[in-house]
C-alpha cells in the first residue's frame, strides 16, 4: 500500500499536551469552579476583602491583599491559585459559612421592610426618646425645611459677568492668561476655556511644505522636469536670493539670463 501525506502527519507535541491538559482541566471542574467562584467574590469587592481579612488571625494567618485567579492560557496560574485556596481552606470555609447566614438573614429583613443600616437604627432611638411636643416640632420643621423653594444656583459665567472690571493702567498691556491663571481656583472651567481659546495657535500649514523649496519650483503645472533642471532651478534660485540684498531685491538690472 503506497504511502500518502496523511499517513505520514504528526501533530505537534505542544498541542497534544494541551489537549491532555484540557481534558485534565474539564475533569477537575467540579473542584476547580467552587473555588475560583469563592475567590472571585471576595476580590471583587473591597468591603468583603476587608471583611475576610479579620479571619485568618484566628487562623494564625496573614491578611490578603488580594487572591490571585487563574487563566485559561496559563495553567500554572490554576495551580497557583489553588494552592493558595488550600493555604487559606479554613478561613474561606468560616467566611463562606458566615456570609451564608449574613445573606440570609438580609433577605429575610428586607422582605420585612427592615433596614440594616447603623444610621436608621440610631435616628430611630433619638426620635423615640423625645417627647411628643418636641417631636411634632421637629416634623414640623423638617416639613418647612422640605417644602421651601430651592434657590437657583448661580452659574460660573453669571459670577464672572458680574464681577467688577480689573483696572488697567494707561499704556499698560494686560496679560490675559496671567490673569486666568491667578483666578482659575474662582472659575475652574471658564479658566480652562480661556486656556484653550487664548493660546497662541499652531500654524496650519505643513511643516514639509514650509521647509520644501521643491514645492516652489515643481506644481501641478510643471510637473514633467528632470531630477537635474529641478536641481539646477533650486540651486539658481538660492544663488540669486543669496547674490540680492535687500534694498536692491527688486531690481531687475542685477538679474542675469542663465543658461542650462
Amino acid at each position: 500500500m503506497p504511502f500518502v501525506g496523511a499517513d505520514l502527519h504528526v501533530r505537534c507535541t505542544a498541542y497534544i499536551l494541551n489537549l491532555v491538559v484540557q481534558d485534565g482541566m474539564t475533569a477537575l471542574r467540579g473542584v476547580v469552579e467552587p473555588v475560583r467562584d469563592v475567590i472571585k467574590h471576595i476580590s471583587s469587592s473591597s468591603s468583603r476583602l476587608q471583611v475576610f481579612n479579620t479571619i485568618p488571625q484566628q487562623f494564625n494567618l496573614r491578611p490578603k491583599r488580594g487572591f490571585s485567579l487563574d487563566v485559561s492560557t496559563r495553567w500554572n496560574s490554576t495551580y497557583d491559585m489553588l494552592k493558595e485556596a488550600l493555604e487559606y481552606k479554613d478561613a474561606l470555609i468560616w467566611f463562606k459559612a458566615y456570609y451564608s447566614h449574613y445573606e440570609r438573614i438580609t433577605q429575610r429583613s428586607s422582605q420585612s421592610n427592615i433596614s440594616s443600616s447603623p444610621e436608621v437604627g440610631s435616628s430611630a432611638n433619638m426620635l423615640s426618646s423625645l417627647s411628643g411636643k418636641r417631636k411634632l416640632g421637629l416634623e414640623f420643621a423638617l416639613f418647612r425645611q422640605r417644602s421651601r423653594p430651592h434657590r437657583s444656583r448661580r452659574s460660573e459665567a453669571d459670577t464672572y459677568l458680574d464681577d467688577s472690571l480689573v483696572p488697567s493702567r494707561e499704556g499698560e498691556e494686560f496679560d490675559v492668561l496671567r490673569w486666568w491663571r491667578r483666578n482659575q481656583d474662582q472659575y475652574p472651567v471658564l479658566a480652562r476655556m480661556a486656556r484653550d481659546f487664548l493660546a497662541i495657535p499652531l500654524s496650519t500649514v505643513a511643516s514639509e511644505s514650509t521647509f520644501s523649496t521643491a514645492g516652489m519650483v515643481i506644481d501641478k503645472y510643471r510637473n514633467s522636469l528632470s531630477s537635474e533642471t529641478v536641481e539646477a532651478l533650486i540651486c539658481a534660485k538660492d544663488w540669486l536670493k543669496g547674490y540680492l540684498s535687500d534694498d536692491d531685491e527688486d531690481d531687475e538690472g542685477n538679474i542675469f539670463p542663465l543658461q542650462i
